[in-house]
């Protein structure tokens, strides 16, 4: 057995220990554990592993082709209309694939409440179910094929960039930066990309040219709740959610779920599409300063579902243990009755 075969089993050893909370969930842990992760990855590089196009395939829903979704192909896109207002891409994660369950439910919550959008969801699953660190390798190419299929769809189907918005998690949202990047180099931006927890290991510390970055889209939205675990740490886009502090989420603490705190984030994201008012944060420098002096925050409140805001800077706020997670919920003010526009 070499180096690498002893680390990666050391690797899985560490994840599921933590993630059955059998070690200290701290920061000061993780940075140990990052450290390790870090170590043979620089000695035996595994960025950019090749990825063929036929790994990555694109399902397209609409509200009339809901229960049957359509493979989209370059060759058939040019049979197919999409609508160009509204273009949601949904991108997964590690050890994941098209048929996860909140693809489902974000997919429905999505095309329930923006009538006249299109879902694309990504299907990444052969790559994705693979050792950590060649899924972490495989998502700058990944990114670039989604990135590519996007500019085909506004080359042949004349849907604007800036209305397209991209929801990845954990790999996915890293996934989401890579497509970011490449579309930037030939169009105008995304419009957004919503991070839900994006994955932290082999990405704490990366620049950004090697992760999502707040550059990758207009707005980069990245929503923390598994911070020190399997998530990303630092504020990573032009605005960063904290959820519950972004470390621990209210109910996970005697979870049997391994992943409670990381699949927090397409949850809160999935009721937030439905009340777009609700998830009230407010901009604070610190969870502390949120929780015993809400007086020192900004003034400024921003709702997690509301796709319009452009607000920059950190914000925090909390939930419930249980469903419904929304404390409170804020009118919508600039709506216009609308849920959504770009």
């Amino acid at each position: 057995m070499n180096f690498m075969e002893i680390w990666i089993i050391s690797l899985f050893i560490l994840y599921s220990v933590e993630s059955f909370k059998l070690l200290p969930h701290t920061p000061e842990w993780y940075a140990k554990f990052q450290e390790f992760l870090e170590a043979p990855v620089r000695e035996e590089t595994v960025e950019n592993i090749p990825v063929e196009k036929n790994k990555v395939a694109f399902f397209l829903f609409s509200k009339n082709n809901r229960p049957y979704p359509i493979n989209l192909t370059e060759e058939n896109l040019h049979n197919i209309g999409i609508n160009a207002d509204k273009l949601f891409v949904l991108i997964h994660g590690w050890c994941e694939g098209r048929h996860i369950q909140w693809y489902e439910d974000l997919k429905n919550a999505l095309l329930d409440c923006y009538h006249t959008s299109y879902v694309i969801e990504v299907d990444w699953s052969d790559p994705a179910f693979d050792f950590y660190p060649n899924s972490v390798a495989a998502t700058k190419n990944v990114g670039k094929i989604v990135g590519d299929f996007l500019i085909t769809i506004h080359n042949k189907r004349k849907v604007s960039t800036k209305n397209m918005i991209i929801l990845g998690h954990s790999l996915g949202g890293h996934v989401a930066g890579f497509t970011g990047k490449t579309v930037e180099n030939v169009l105008p931006k995304l419009a957004r990309i919503v991070g839900m927890d994006p994955a932290g290991p082999l990405f704490d510390n990366k620049t950004c040219e090697r992760r999502l970055c707040k550059t990758d889209a207009d707005v980069v939205q990245a929503l923390h709740t598994d911070a020190g675990g399997m998530g990303y740490t630092d504020v990573i886009g032009t605005i960063d959610f904290y959820a519950n502090g972004g470390y621990q989420q209210n109910g996970c603490e005697n979870s049997s779920e391994e992943d409670c705190d990381h699949t927090r984030s397409f949850m809160y994201i999935i009721e937030a599409v439905r009340n777009p008012t609700h998830f009230v944060s407010k901009r604070c420098a610190n969870w502390r300063i949120y929780q015993q002096h809400q007086q020192q925050c900004d003034k400024v409140k921003v709702t997690l579902g509301d796709f319009q805001n452009k607000e920059r800077g950190t914000f925090y706020f909390a939930t419930h243990k249980k469903p419904p997670f929304a404390l409170e919920s804020e009118k919508a003010k600039s709506h216009g009755g609308h849920r959504f526009s770009f």
